[in-house]
């Protein structure tokens, strides 16, 4: 007869191995077991891992555990049409193998470090500044997160920090160089790893701050003028000021002097009132005065014959500080002094011409003069005036000789206003004395419409 034996199909189970872990970090690993039910050792497994099939061969041990590492979230499974089980030369039947484990990988946290604000600035009246911002960007593993970090030489922790963005506020007083060196997580993955370069923290230091201004001075009507304001202390500086109506505020200087342009309508104090920065909020005492000239200056003259062919300009010029002459004979001049007096050559038609110039501008006044020999009537061929001593010191003596008439004297200023005045008989002789201010005068005789000139100067 034949002995014939008869092997059990191979029957198995997968499951967690006891005291396992079914959640893992990622670079982690996990035990699985296997529990074979039928079939003899060895056995050979092809079990189902996320939809790839891995072989174990050479098995002789039950239950049997085994280590996976998956880098992410993986199924294991024999319980699948691709998973079978192979004791001897029987195979597994399907509906003989079981079981399945779902292997969750957590990543480990990562940090990503950004800074704004590196430039920063303190206080040292208040002992407060500007804080630094140091944004942190966490993915991966589990919340609550903390970092560790170093300001300068020493190390610091900072917990209670969220999945995503979070921003750490750090207040130093002094340049600082900052480094993020560690992430850790809640879970399964305790350690993480930063990407981030070391930070310098620039921190400028703030004190007093005080401020000038300059610029003042004198302008016409329409025109306009610079004013500056020279700060001392940390930029930037906002300031006020005042045209003594609005006030006016200007933000964000970065620089000094700061220069702007005002063009007042009429004379104005530009007074400085307050000035701050990050740390002060000071008030101003400073201004400066611009005198606004609306004087307008007008050119223009009369015409006194002197006798012969002398001639007095009288300037009736107004708002002036110069006077340029053109008598229209080729003889031109400028000069300071109101009146003039000119001496033509020959009679003639002139054009004399005025041009007055003040802080604002000029003018020019233009008239036409007929030149001819006066006081040379036929009735004063004979007639003789004489003013003497001249020059004078004041006391003078004027003498009439070849008339016999009365004649109304007067003596003038350049201006037409009467200094003295009296009269003289001809064949006679007059003195006067003249206590007035140096300078050219004009002394008239008339009669009826005769009328003798003559100038007179007193030293």
């Amino acid at each position: 007869f034949v002995k014939a034996t008869v092997n059990a199909r191979p029957e198995a189970t997968l499951s967690l191995a006891n005291g396992a872990n079914s959640t893992i970090c990622q670079n982690s690993s996990t035990t699985l077991e296997i529990d074979f039910t039928e079939g003899n050792a060895p056995w050979t497994v092809n079990y189902d891992a996320g939809g790839s099939v891995l072989t174990i061969t050479g098995i002789t041990t039950n239950p049997y555990q085994f280590t996976v590492a998956p880098q992410t979230s993986t199924n294991y499974a024999l319980n699948t049409s691709i998973a079978s089980v192979v004791s001897g030369t029987c195979s597994s039947e399907s509906g003989s193998l079981s079981g399945s484990q779902f292997v969750n990988v957590q990543e480990p946290a990562s940090a990503t470090v950004s800074s704004h604000d590196t430039t920063l600035y303190y206080c040292s009246a208040t002992n407060s500044g500007s804080p630094y911002a140091l944004v942190v960007d966490i993915q991966g593993g589990s919340a609550p997160y903390s970092i560790t970090y170093t300001a300068g030489s020493n190390s610091f922790n900072y917990g209670g920090l969220s999945t995503g963005v979070d921003t750490i506020y750090l207040y130093p007083n002094a340049t600082t160089t900052y480094s993020v060196t560690g992430v850790n997580s809640g879970g399964v993955c305790v350690g993480g790893y930063v990407n981030a370069a070391p930070v310098v923290v620039t921190v400028n230091s703030i004190s007093g701050l005080s401020a000038t201004v300059t610029g003042a001075g004198n302008i016409c009507s329409g025109s306009a003028i610079n004013l500056s304001v020279n700060i001392n202390g940390s930029f930037p500086v906002n300031f006020v000021y005042s045209d003594g109506v609005n006030q006016y505020t200007v933000n964000g200087v970065t620089s000094t002097p700061f220069v702007w342009t005002v063009n007042p309508t009429a004379s104005t104090t530009y007074a400085l009132q307050s000035i701050s920065n990050l740390c002060n909020n000071n008030s101003a005492n400073a201004s400066a005065v611009i005198t606004v000239n609306n004087a307008v200056t007008t050119a223009g003259f009369n015409v006194m014959p002197m006798g012969g062919m002398d001639y007095h300009f009288m300037n009736t010029s107004a708002n002036a500080v110069s006077y340029t002459w053109n008598f229209g004979d080729g003889t031109t001049f400028t000069t300071t002094t109101a009146d003039t007096m000119h001496t033509y050559m020959a009679p003639g038609i002139y054009q004399v011409s005025l041009t007055a110039t003040g802080a604002c501008g000029s003018q020019t006044s233009v008239q036409t003069i007929t030149v001819a020999m006066t006081g040379t009537a036929s009735s004063l061929d004979q007639v003789l005036a004489q003013v003497y001593p001249n020059p004078s010191n004041g006391q003078v003596f004027i003498e009439l000789t070849g008339t016999t008439s009365t004649f109304d004297m007067t003596v003038e200023n350049l201006q037409g206003q009467v200094i003295t005045e009296g009269q003289i008989v001809g064949g006679n002789r007059a003195e006067i004395n003249l206590e007035t201010t140096p300078g050219v005068y004009i002394v008239r005789l008339q009669n009826g419409e005769q009328t003798l000139v003559r100038k007179l100067v007193i030293q």
